[in-house]
Protein backbone atom coordinates (compact mmCIF):
# COMPACT_ATOMS: atom_id res chain seq x y z
CA UNK A 1 0.00 0.00 0.00
CA UNK A 2 1.05 3.71 -0.71
CA UNK A 3 2.02 6.27 1.85
CA UNK A 4 -1.57 7.46 1.58
CA UNK A 5 -4.20 4.75 2.23
CA UNK A 6 -7.45 6.26 0.63
CA UNK A 7 -10.60 5.17 3.20
CA UNK A 8 -12.42 2.28 1.24
CA UNK A 9 -15.31 2.04 4.23
CA UNK A 10 -16.45 2.67 7.33
CA UNK A 11 -16.55 0.16 10.27
CA UNK A 12 -18.52 0.45 13.66
CA UNK A 13 -17.82 -1.70 16.51
CA UNK A 14 -18.79 -2.60 19.82
CA UNK A 15 -17.05 -4.31 23.23
CA UNK A 16 -18.92 -6.31 25.62
CA UNK A 17 -18.34 -8.49 28.97
CA UNK A 18 -19.74 -12.29 28.23
CA UNK A 19 -20.90 -14.70 31.51
CA UNK A 20 -17.64 -16.20 31.71
CA UNK A 21 -16.09 -12.84 32.29
CA UNK A 22 -14.30 -12.78 28.18
CA UNK A 23 -15.29 -9.86 25.90
CA UNK A 24 -17.24 -10.34 22.78
CA UNK A 25 -16.55 -7.66 20.12
CA UNK A 26 -19.19 -6.71 17.24
CA UNK A 27 -17.93 -4.91 14.36
CA UNK A 28 -19.73 -3.97 11.11
CA UNK A 29 -18.11 -2.25 8.19
CA UNK A 30 -19.67 -0.54 4.90
CA UNK A 31 -17.22 -0.75 2.16
CA UNK A 32 -16.96 2.25 -0.55
CA UNK A 33 -15.56 0.06 -3.48
CA UNK A 34 -12.92 -2.70 -4.19
CA UNK A 35 -9.45 -1.43 -4.97
CA UNK A 36 -6.49 -3.44 -6.84
CA UNK A 37 -3.85 -4.77 -4.31
CA UNK A 38 -0.48 -3.45 -5.04
CA UNK A 39 1.57 -6.33 -4.43
CA UNK A 40 3.34 -8.44 -6.98
CA UNK A 41 2.12 -12.02 -5.74
CA UNK A 42 -1.46 -11.65 -7.32
CA UNK A 43 -2.21 -8.56 -9.39
CA UNK A 44 -5.14 -10.05 -10.88
CA UNK A 45 -7.16 -10.22 -7.79
CA UNK A 46 -9.41 -7.35 -6.22
CA UNK A 47 -8.63 -6.84 -2.65
CA UNK A 48 -10.42 -4.75 -0.10
CA UNK A 49 -6.92 -2.36 1.43
CA UNK A 50 -7.59 0.28 4.14
CA UNK A 51 -6.93 1.55 7.58
CA UNK A 52 -7.69 0.82 10.90
CA UNK A 53 -8.20 3.92 13.71
CA UNK A 54 -9.22 2.75 17.37
CA UNK A 55 -11.60 5.29 19.05
CA UNK A 56 -10.92 5.57 22.38
CA UNK A 57 -13.59 4.09 25.07
CA UNK A 58 -15.97 6.22 26.48
CA UNK A 59 -18.59 5.34 29.40
CA UNK A 60 -21.02 7.97 30.27
CA UNK A 61 -19.31 9.30 33.67
CA UNK A 62 -16.18 10.05 30.78
CA UNK A 63 -17.55 11.42 27.96
CA UNK A 64 -19.86 14.45 30.66
CA UNK A 65 -16.59 15.31 31.54
CA UNK A 66 -14.23 15.38 28.33
CA UNK A 67 -14.15 17.83 26.08
CA UNK A 68 -15.60 16.73 22.82
CA UNK A 69 -13.00 17.35 20.81
CA UNK A 70 -10.71 15.06 23.09
CA UNK A 71 -13.22 12.53 23.35
CA UNK A 72 -12.07 11.80 19.48
CA UNK A 73 -9.41 12.88 18.28
CA UNK A 74 -9.45 10.83 15.41
CA UNK A 75 -11.43 11.50 12.42
CA UNK A 76 -11.70 10.16 8.84
CA UNK A 77 -10.82 12.40 5.24
CA UNK A 78 -13.62 11.23 2.91
CA UNK A 79 -11.67 14.48 0.91
CA UNK A 80 -9.19 17.16 0.85
CA UNK A 81 -11.30 18.89 -1.46
CA UNK A 82 -12.36 22.27 0.04
CA UNK A 83 -15.13 22.77 -2.00
CA UNK A 84 -16.57 18.85 -1.47
CA UNK A 85 -16.61 15.97 -4.09
CA UNK A 86 -19.35 13.21 -5.07
CA UNK A 87 -18.99 10.00 -3.55
CA UNK A 88 -20.71 6.79 -5.64
CA UNK A 89 -22.74 4.93 -2.82
CA UNK A 90 -24.28 2.75 -5.36
CA UNK A 91 -23.36 -0.41 -3.61
CA UNK A 92 -25.68 0.29 -0.96
CA UNK A 93 -28.44 -0.24 -3.10
CA UNK A 94 -30.11 -3.09 -5.48
CA UNK A 95 -30.45 -2.30 -8.73
CA UNK A 96 -28.62 -0.29 -11.38
CA UNK A 97 -29.20 2.76 -10.37
CA UNK A 98 -26.50 5.15 -9.14
CA UNK A 99 -26.97 7.13 -6.11
CA UNK A 100 -24.14 9.97 -5.36
CA UNK A 101 -23.73 11.83 -1.94
CA UNK A 102 -21.81 14.67 -1.82
CA UNK A 103 -19.15 14.84 0.76
CA UNK A 104 -17.66 17.71 1.96
CA UNK A 105 -14.11 17.53 3.77
CA UNK A 106 -13.91 16.75 7.87
CA UNK A 107 -13.42 20.59 9.46
CA UNK A 108 -9.78 21.78 10.79
CA UNK A 109 -9.18 21.79 14.56
CA UNK A 110 -9.64 25.97 14.20
CA UNK A 111 -12.79 25.64 12.77
CA UNK A 112 -14.60 23.22 15.77
CA UNK A 113 -16.99 24.44 17.53
CA UNK A 114 -18.16 23.37 21.01
CA UNK A 115 -21.78 24.15 20.20
CA UNK A 116 -24.35 23.57 17.45
CA UNK A 117 -24.19 25.96 14.67
CA UNK A 118 -28.37 26.55 15.17
CA UNK A 119 -31.63 24.80 16.05
CA UNK A 120 -32.59 21.58 14.51
CA UNK A 121 -34.52 21.99 11.54
CA UNK A 122 -36.66 19.06 12.87
CA UNK A 123 -37.01 17.75 16.82
CA UNK A 124 -36.29 13.80 16.74
CA UNK A 125 -35.68 12.71 20.31
CA UNK A 126 -34.12 9.62 19.39
CA UNK A 127 -31.16 12.20 18.05
CA UNK A 128 -31.33 14.97 20.58
CA UNK A 129 -31.18 14.91 23.90
CA UNK A 130 -34.36 16.16 25.91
Amino acid sequence: MGSIAKPVGICRGSLRPSVDDKKIANVNCDFFQSQKNESTHSPSKDVLSGSVQYLPDLDDEESQEMDPAEAFPVHLDLTTNPQGEPLNVSFLFHGPMIKKLFVLPFPKEEQRSAECPGKASMSNPILLPP
